[in-house]
């Protein structure tokens, strides 16, 4: 009997919905608590939601289809956001970017690789006076 009661807690437990108790905001404070190895996986995977969030985000708004899918493949290719430099080169320039501007500790990560892209669309001085405003 005792075994089924546990089981049935467990089951509620899985079953019911969870509440988040802290928020995670991936700026200076959550950077600046990892370890390099962390940052580099972090980098990595903000390059890559950095590109596909961009090429979505063109597509959808192009009307994927509506103007060609040859001409919209052209302007997301002209815009499309490059990272030639190495994962431990950027993970650097984001720490670079919180020393050199400690107001703007609340930009997040996504938004500094912004202005690291080789095509960046805003200097990074443009991102930290942004957010230390």
């Amino acid at each position: 009997m005792r075994s089924f009661g546990l089981l049935c807690c467990f089951v509620l437990v899985m079953v019911l919905p969870a509440r988040s108790t802290t928020e995670v905001r991936f700026d200076a404070a959550w950077w600046n608590g990892l370890d390099r190895a962390d940052q580099l996986v972090a980098v990595q995977g903000s390059m890559t939601s950095y590109q596909a969030g961009y090429r979505d985000g063109m597509t959808f708004g192009l009307g994927e289809g509506r103007i060609g899918y040859a001409q919209t493949d052209k302007l997301v290719a002209k815009f499309y956001p490059m990272f030639s430099h190495t994962i431990g080169f950027y993970a650097s320039a984001i720490s670079d970017f919180y020393a050199r501007n400690p107001k703007s500790s609340s930009a997040e990560i996504g938004g500094v690789m912004g202005c690291l892209t080789d095509r960046n669309l805003e200097s990074c001085e443009a991102v930290a006076k942004q957010f230390s405003e």
